[in-house]
């Protein structure tokens, strides 16, 4: 059994585990930490079915697709639930729409749904800018320095750095070797996963200190 799942281990999986014990242990409920434990919730999923699908030879195409669709919908949401901006709520479903549209018109489902990823990250990095930008202009400090903003920032380099990956759709980029056998996506990947997860990790342990 060992030989057989090794192959498909990673520092990512290890990652998700971690930080969903510890939102499991240490967060607050509220509707916010609910949305947030949804978000790893699906990625703790994606990790565990891709393991499997992979393991029996299946193919993960389309459950990143849905698992990824999913997961920004919640981030966009989350986004909103901080913010409490009305426009929000229309890109979401906006989001949702166009998202449907690429699976059953466009990219179908035999492929990964670049499109909908990258439109998903650059809403959440579009609105997360402007919101960072007019808070500024307003010498709303207090809003960079607040716990949320940390929960925030934490997919912003996640969304950038799988973007740059995906807006080439290019397999063969994706598998240039980097360092050593690890090739561009499992560096990049590696790199923005630990950021995403440090973040939100540093999250709970500050609700969970000023709760103390």
């Amino acid at each position: 059994m060992g030989s057989t799942v090794l192959p498909y281990l990673n520092p990512t999986q290890a990652y998700v585990a971690l930080t969903m014990l510890t939102a499991v242990l240490m967060m607050r409920r509220t509707k916010k930490n609910f949305i947030l434990l949804a978000i790893l919730s699906i990625c703790l999923l994606n990790e565990i079915l891709s393991l499997v699908f992979l393991m029996n030879g299946l193919t993960i195409v389309l459950l990143i697709t849905i698992t990824s669709t999913v997961h920004n919908c919640a981030w966009l949401l989350l986004l909103y639930e901080v913010i409490r901006r009305k426009t929000l709520r229309w890109l979401l479903a906006v989001y949702i729409s166009l998202a449907i549209a690429n699976m059953l018109f466009i990219d179908g489902v035999a492929s990964f749904n670049y499109n909908t990823f990258i439109l998903g990250a650059f809403l959440y990095l579009l609105y997360f800018i402007y919101e960072s930008f007019y808070r500024l202009r307003a010498e709303d400090f207090t809003f960079f320095t607040d716990n949320d903003y940390t929960l925030l920032s934490a997919p912003v380099l996640f969304f950038i750095g799988l973007s740059f990956i995906f807006g080439f759709k290019s397999i063969v980029l994706s598998k240039t070797p980097v360092i050593s056998n690890m090739n561009l996506y499992n560096v990049i990947g590696i790199f923005v996963n630990f950021i995403y997860y440090l973040l939100i990790n540093m999250y709970l342990f500050k609700q969970r200190k000023s709760n103390a």
